[in-house]
């Protein structure tokens, strides 16, 4: 059971993509004060853990209420990856003044980077073969790290600075570009 947990944490963890989700706050957030930083990030871990619950308690039954099977959902999650991969590398904006308002800027955050199609895909596979209570344990811990990441932010990127920033930005966006093509052929 600590083997099945460990293993569940690790893949959760990654699927979710603190390192993506840390480039796109520093991209969104640019012009916000400390205080809406803030409230970005505790928006967006709580609207991700909230949505990842939902799943992880019912996904399969909003999946059938809706008429929604996994494979349509990876597509549309794909697509918006890769679009949001593509601004991040071409430096160019598909939605309009995202980052005006700081509880867009946490949704960002929270869907589709860090609970996205995938995380959604496997908290559902995982609370149905492991459990919900080893899933739920994963998720908080997972969320937990990419709390404190997102916390430091403003430490790491002064120790970083903005040209290296930048240049993992461009990096990471190429990756999310790809995870996002990655989930729609994983389904064709």
């Amino acid at each position: 059971m600590i083997v099945e947990f460990f293993k569940t944490f690790v893949m959760l963890f990654i699927i979710m993509g603190p390192f993506s989700s840390f480039v796109v706050f520093s991209d969104i957030t640019k012009r916000f004060s400390k205080k809406q930083k803030l409230k970005i990030i505790n928006k967006a871990v709580a609207v991700a853990g909230l949505l990842a619950m939902v799943f992880i308690l019912g996904g399969n039954s909003i999946m059938d209420l809706f008429g929604v099977t996994m494979k349509s959902f990876t597509i549309v999650g794909g697509a918006v990856l890769f679009l949001l991969g593509l601004e991040m590398i071409l430096s160019f904006k598909i939605s309009k003044d995202k980052a005006k308002d700081y509880n867009v800027a946490a949704l960002i955050i929270a869907t589709p980077l860090t609970t996205g199609p995938g995380v959604i895909t496997s908290v559902i596979l995982f609370s149905n073969s492991i459990g919900i209570f080893p899933t739920t344990l994963s998720l908080l811990l997972s969320l937990g790290l990419i709390y404190v990441l997102l916390r430091g932010h403003d430490k790491i990127c002064s120790v970083l600075g903005t040209g290296t920033i930048e240049i993992i930005s461009k990096v990471v966006g190429i990756f999310i570009a790809a995870r996002g093509v990655e989930l729609i052929l994983s389904i064709l």
